[in-house]
């Protein structure tokens, strides 16, 4: 009569010898798969723009339409921001977040006395919110720059008001003469800043 085996004389399951290097391959599979996929989302995000038709149209030929369109215009822009900011270093002149803040504040106020919302009025125009604050910074920057060519004296102010006046009617009038003076001195200015730098152009529009 056969010997009966104990538990702990059983041998061991028998395991197949491709087992490991087949569950590696199921592994490696799938990581290509989800490569595959990266890839293509990543190539069409970042080099197809859409698709017509199966037909690919690249974002190389929206950037060169674009160019062709306003690139010139764009890099004439880029250029005087760039010198206006270039400016405001040298000169250790700077617009804080605070002076930002409180110039979208402002804006906030008037627009919704006028039944207005600042971010539908930005998405209308195809605005975001990090694009006004540039556009500010731009503006309060320029301002600061051009004060000594631009303060009003009292005696500007006196001739144009009335005896009257309170100090709103003043404070406000004395914020249009400035604006008129910032919008006559900006352009020379801005050409001297030009002049005065050294600006190479390598894509000509």
């Amino acid at each position: 009569m056969p010997k009966k085996l104990t538990s702990t004389e059983l041998p061991p399951p028998s395991v197949p010898k491709h087992a490991p290097q087949k569950k590696r391959l199921v592994i490696i599979a799938a990581v290509l798969l989800l490569l595959s996929i990266g890839v293509a989302a990543w190539v069409n995000g970042l080099v197809i723009a859409a698709l017509v038709n199966g037909q690919p149209i690249t974002r190389l030929q929206v950037i060169r339409e674009l160019e062709r369109q306003g690139g010139q215009r764009v890099l004439e822009n880029l250029i005087t921001e760039t010198l206006i900011l270039q400016e405001g270093k040298r000169r250790s002149v700077t617009v804080t977040e605070t002076e930002i803040d409180a110039e979208i504040a402002s804006a906030e106020v008037q627009l919704a006395k006028q039944g207005e919302n600042l971010d539908t009025l930005l998405a209308s125009q195809g605005v975001t919110r990090k694009e006004i604050r540039k556009q500010i910074l731009l503006q309060k920057l320029s301002e600061k720059l051009l004060a000594d060519q631009t303060t009003v004296s009292e005696e500007e102010l006196t001739p144009s008001l009335d005896k009257n006046s309170d100090e709103a009617s003043k404070a406000a009038f004395r914020e249009q003469l400035t604006g008129q003076k910032i919008a006559q001195a900006l352009p020379g200015w801005l050409e001297t800043l030009r002049q005065q730098a050294s600006i190479q152009t390598f894509v000509q529009y």
